[in-house]
């Protein structure tokens, strides 16, 4: 894309005056909810957008994703009731915006990870960890001028205008009986359900994809029950807080591993010293997985009590 061709792209910006919602009534309808739902988020991608340009506060990076994920996520709960043709575009449009955002994010956690096991390492060995360093910093850069190119890309201005459209007249072709209050109470709970059923199948010593796979579903239950929060009230608020703690503690479990897997492919080195403090970080990171593994079953016994879903 040509400097003059971003430039017409800003000037095209259809998130410039929009009317971004503050409240959702508790009286409203199922269709007011699905477009707050979508309107919600643009401000979200609006102000983080030139903050994960400037690389400055890896935040903006994260939250643009998690804007992703949720935009994703609501249209998965809301199947049956919109367009499935819009649905599928737009679903793989912010699979695509997400998974170019993800690859830098996941090596900004990995450099987090790999900086707080080289703080427990013996002073002598942390530098031997530089080559690892390196390689990450490598990586991301590159992952970084991938995402710059995304959000100068024509592709990215029209998932914009995709989802300014959807926040403005949503593309429901189903219109259900229920108001925002019972379509919200009815998502959570869905939500919930399949959650709950992965975990009971887990088995008393669940592999890490089982419980990678755990994390996504309390994810989307806390993203079902944030939603919900406008039309729901605060109890909605606090299983939204239950299912956050849930999904803190199985991400701590999937960046271990992820980080561990990745140190492991990179110990391989000429140097030994670099090899062998590129074991002891991979050591760190097995015992970290492990440690936040044993901790899910005490974390989901609190999140799981009825009390929590007395609202759905």
């Amino acid at each position: 894309m040509t400097p003059e061709s971003q430039t017409d792209a800003r000037l095209d910006d259809p998130l410039q005056g929009f009317e971004f919602p503050t409240e959702l009534s508790a009286n409203a309808s199922a269709v007011e909810f699905v477009s707050h739902l979508f309107a919600v988020q643009l401000p979200v991608i609006a102000a983080n957008e030139p903050i994960a340009r400037l690389g400055i506060d890896p935040d903006g990076v994260h939250q643009l994703r998690a804007a992703a994920r949720r935009l994703r996520c609501h249209i998965r709960h809301l199947d049956g009731m919109l367009d499935p043709s819009w649905s599928e575009v737009a679903r793989g449009e912010l699979r695509w915006f997400g998974l170019t955002l993800g690859a830098v994010r996941d090596l900004e956690v990995m450099r987090d990870v790999l900086a707080a096991c080289a703080a427990s390492l013996p002073a002598t060995d942390v530098q031997f960890l530089e080559p690892l360093f390196a390689i990450a910093r490598a990586d991301r850069n590159r992952a970084r001028d991938t995402m710059l190119a995304a959000l100068d890309s024509e592709r990215h201005q029209q998932l914009r205008h995709l989802l300014a459209d959807a926040a403005t007249k949503p593309p429901v072709v189903v219109e259900s009986d229920l108001d925002a209050h019972s379509l919200a109470r009815h998502i959570a709970e869905r939500a919930w359900r399949r959650l709950e059923r992965d975990v009971q199948s887990l088995g008393p010593s669940p592999s890490d994809p089982a419980l990678h796979h755990v994390r996504l579903r309390a994810k989307r239950a806390r993203f079902a029950a944030e939603a919900a929060v406008p039309v729901c009230g605060q109890r909605a608020r606090k299983f939204a807080k239950a299912m956050a703690n849930v999904q803190t503690v199985l991400g701590s479990q999937h960046d271990a591993v992820v980080a561990h897997y990745w140190v492991r492919d990179h110990a391989m080195h000429e140097d030994p010293q670099v090899a062998f403090a590129a074991g002891m970080v991979a050591g760190l990171l097995r015992n970290a997985a492990q440690s936040a593994a044993r901790e899910f079953p005490v974390i989901w016994a609190k999140a799981a009590r009825p009390k929590l879903r007395a609202w759905m």
